[in-house]
């Protein structure tokens, strides 16, 4: 039996360098900006984390704190990354660090109600990757979900 998303989160995240929580209004923001719901996994790590550096090479893009624009911020902002990347019913939420970047694909939502987690770039064309946001981060904690494909 898998423990409830909250305590999954809190065991992958719970020590990392996390922005903090997000209101919900801040992601319901969000998600009119972008014109996507998130799915549970991702709106509870929002909710409770709201970015994070958790894993080189990923960085989850969140709801991030206001900085002064003269600094480098820490995460990205989960709207302005995706205006800016305007993938149709895509939520991108991290990279690799290089070209390969990582979606939650709304297209293919599972009976729970998450989002795949697909990855596009050099070697990766809309490849699944793992079947939630919460899995993805699951299996990061030990190895790079990207390995097994080459």
């Amino acid at each position: 039996m898998k423990l409830p998303i909250q305590d999954r989160l809190k065991h992958i995240f719970g020590d990392c360098h996390n922005a903090g929580p997000a209101t919900d209004e801040q992601i319901q923001a969000a998600e009119r900006k972008i014109a996507l719901a998130f799915p549970p996994s991702f709106r509870a790590f929002l909710s409770t984390y709201g970015a994070s550096s958790f894993q080189a090479p990923y960085r989850i893009a969140g709801i991030v704190p206001e900085i002064d624009p003269d600094e480098t911020p820490e995460w990205e902002s989960v709207s302005q990354a995706n205006l800016a990347r305007r993938m149709p019913r895509l939520i991108y939420f991290t990279s690799d660090g290089c070209d390969c970047r990582l979606y939650l694909d709304s297209r293919n939502p599972g009976d729970d109600g998450e989002y795949p987690v697909i990855a596009l770039g050099p070697r990766f064309d809309d490849v699944r990757i793992a079947s939630s946001f919460v899995e993805f981060a699951e299996e990061a904690i030990f190895v790079d979900p990207l390995e097994k494909y080459g």
